[in-house]
């Protein structure tokens, strides 16, 4: 029920936005690598797989001027932009119906909706930190700026692999910190870097 659910989400998702289908496709492999890392159990990862894919639904509402601008958004662009994690708890919220969906629709709609949030404190769109984030929304989170940073985007072009790795240790600036994300999580990434490595080169090749 929850697999052909998902996979009609996807592909009504995968129509009018093909590049954030295929993103939801690759951060969910990569949450397996991680997921794999953290201890979490087979069947756990597989329902967290498929949760993941939809993470970033909420960018339907974000329209494609804003989403393929050729630069950055300015700042009331910006506050848009930071709204699509609520646009998708909400959409997930209400497609997710039934007594067979609803842990499942809990746990999508809670992943759409703290993915961008940091354990430091200063992510969107509530500003969550510590401990209310917990460790596989962090690993959430890890997968969907790893995959952010390795994949072209309309203002560049990917990084590499050691450039991303590089990037998270805070090599290159505020934006993303170590301090981020919940250590087991990252702990979890830097321990998948070889298979992650992998993972990208097939995605890329």
């Amino acid at each position: 029920m929850v697999e052909k659910q998902v996979a009609a989400i996807f592909a009504w998702l995968s129509i009018p936005r093909k590049w954030t289908a295929s993103h939801g496709n690759r951060t969910s492999v990569y949450f397996e690598i991680i997921a794999q890392a953290l201890g979490m159990k087979t069947e756990e990862i597989a329902v967290y797989k498929l949760a993941i894919k939809l993470h970033d639904l909420g960018k339907m509402w974000v329209p494609n001027e804003i989403l393929y601008k050729k630069g950055p958004p300015d700042q009331k662009e910006w506050e848009i932009i930071k709204r699509h994690p609520i646009f998708g708890a909400n959409i997930l919220h209400f497609l997710l119906q039934g007594p067979q969906l609803s842990e499942f629709q809990k746990l999508a709609s809670r992943i759409a909706l703290l993915h961008h949030e940091k354990r430091s404190g200063d992510g969107y769109p509530y500003g969550c930190c510590g401990n209310s984030i917990e460790v596989e929304i962090s690993a959430a989170s890890i997968v969907d700026v790893f995959d952010a940073l390795t994949s072209n985007r309309p203002y560049r072009e990917r990084n590499s692999f050691e450039q991303a790795v590089a990037i998270f240790n805070g090599d290159e600036g505020p934006r993303t910190q170590p301090s981020h994300f919940h250590p087991l999580a990252y702990e979890a990434f830097l321990e998948s870097r070889q298979c992650l490595r992998q993972a990208l080169s097939s995605f890329t090749s």
